[in-house]
């Protein structure tokens, strides 16, 4: 490719208007985001501005061009791919790894997914009225696993209960008898 002569205003800052005023950025869009708009922009800015003696053949400029849209198409059908996943979620169990943003500390929460919302075109879980990003799913929780896990839970809480081996009388017996047989 040839050389590319960026304009330079007199304030010595890099312009970024084309001669026919269509700006870089638009007002009320997220700036770390090509689209194609821009990327239009762009080639015809680099087109407009390249070295004379090194021109870039109009090849290069479709293959760029391809290569943008087969990237943008790949992004779209990887957000939609995103939001089937996030509604085949809805009403399932689920196990949500969170990472404390002051700590670092990881957690972990696990609750059923309420309903989806969409904010900045990506799908939040929410599941009891707190918002999960997508990407923070841990795992999907089976039924059977979920009974087994509350069956666990409330066994280990019974075994905490009992008083130290040491202090266990005849009175704990039917306690840790119904424990066994269970």
């Amino acid at each position: 490719m040839g050389s590319l002569i960026a304009p330079v205003g007199e304030d010595g800052k890099l312009q970024t208007q084309s001669t026919s005023g269509d700006s870089l950025t638009k007002k009320g869009k997220d700036n770390s985001t090509v689209d194609s708009d821009m990327f239009l922009t762009l080639l015809v800015a680099e087109m407009q501005n390249q070295d004379p003696l090194e021109p870039t053949n109009n090849t290069e400029w479709v293959s760029q061009y391809a290569t943008f849209t087969q990237v943008e198409k790949m992004n779209e059908m990887a957000e939609s791919v995103d939001m089937l996943r996030a509604n085949e979620l809805i009403g399932k169990e689920v196990i949500m790894k969170v990472t404390s943003e002051s700590t670092g500390e990881v957690t972990y929460k696990q609750g059923i997914v309420d309903y989806i919302v969409m904010e900045d075109g990506k799908p939040i879980l929410v599941i009891d009225d707190e918002k999960y990003a997508i990407s923070d799913l841990d795992s999907v929780v089976s039924d059977d696993y979920s009974k087994a896990y509350e069956i666990y839970t409330e066994f280990a809480a019974n075994i905490q209960a009992l008083p130290d081996i040491k202090y266990a009388d005849k009175s704990y017996a039917d306690t840790i008898t119904k424990l066994y047989n269970k």
